[in-house]
Parts: C-alpha cells; structure tokens; sequence
C-alpha cells in the first residue's frame, strides 16, 4: 500500500512538472520583456539629455553673438536619437507657443525647434526676435576659402563645425548673424 501511494505521488509530480516549467518561462518572458523596456527607456532618456545639452550649448552661444556682438566657433553634433530628425531656428507671433518655449506670454518669440516624429521641443532664445540670418555675401564676408559657407539657421542646423559672427553695422536695430558651416 506504501508503494502504491508512493507511485501515485511519484506520477502526480510527474504530471505537474511540465505545467510548473511553463509558468516559470511564462514569468520570465515577462520579467525579460520588462528588463528590455527599462533599459530602453534609459536609452531613450539618456539620448534625449545628450541632446537637449548639445542644443542648449549650440542656444547659448546663438544668444551671445547676436546680443554681444561677438563671435563664436563651436562644433555642434546633437546625437541621432530619432528618425527624420530636424533642428531649425523658427520666429513665431503664436502667444501660445512662445509662452509654451519661453515661459512668458509675449507677441512673438524666437526658438530652436527640435522636430521628429516621437519627439519635439523648442529652446527659446533671449534675443531680437528680428535676427536675420544673412545666406547671400551682401552682408557677410565670403570664408569658402576656408571651407566655410552661409546657412540660413531657419532652414536646418545639420551636424558640423560653426562659425558664428555678428555682423550688426553700428546703429542698426536688429542683430545681423553670419551662421559659416562646414562639415
């Protein structure tokens, strides 16, 4: 009689082993399912800080060249953190929208606008909101002999080396900035 109920046992155990080993894969399909999801939302996060610190920098010196009438070399290259990515100076006379980017409700503002599908953020600019970039040699210097050409910052900011110069003649009202690119 012992051994029979031994046997039984014995057979149950058996029975109930392949159930047990497909929770234990089903729970752990979900704690890796998990695991993947944080580790890509640190990614994410970590992309996203790396960008909005190479924006900043690329802001910060934009504000003290057409204020300060100076000058700035800087190399600016925002990582890669998403498809069709696009960064642009953009003016706006949206009350909203400049007290969304500037945290003031003014009539217009200035900001570097960071565009993609999964993501957007605007980085104001403390400066005239009239700041006119110059893409013909009316205004600014010719430097292609330095490898060096005019963009116009309201088109695009692509990844490569800027020469930031204020190019403002005396008395003139809003800031003239010559934005030189090269890769």
């Amino acid at each position: 009689m012992i051994s029979t109920v031994k046997s039984r046992m014995h057979e149950k155990a058996q029975e109930s082993a392949p159930f047990e080993v497909l929770i234990a894969v089903i729970i752990m399909g979900f704690v890796l399912y998990i695991g993947f999801m944080v580790m890509s939302d640190m990614l994410n996060q970590d992309c996203k800080n790396r960008l909005r610190a190479s924006i900043e920098k690329f802001r910060s010196e934009l504000e003290n060249v057409s204020e300060l009438r100076s000058r700035s070399k800087l190399y600016f290259n925002p990582p890669s953190c998403y498809r069709n990515q696009r960064i642009k100076v953009v003016s706006t006379t949206d009350e909203v929208i400049c007290a969304s980017a500037c945290d003031i409700a003014t009539p217009a503002c200035l900001f570097i606008l960071f565009d993609s599908k999964d993501f957007v953020e605007r980085f104001c600019l403390k400066t005239a909101v009239q700041v006119y970039f110059p893409t013909t040699l009316d205004n600014c210097p010719d430097r292609s002999s330095e490898g060096y050409t005019l963009i116009d910052l309201r088109d695009n900011m692509p990844i490569g080396h800027y020469d930031l110069v204020n190019e403002t003649p005396p008395r003139q009202t809003f800031p003239i900035v010559c934005a030189y690119y090269k890769k």
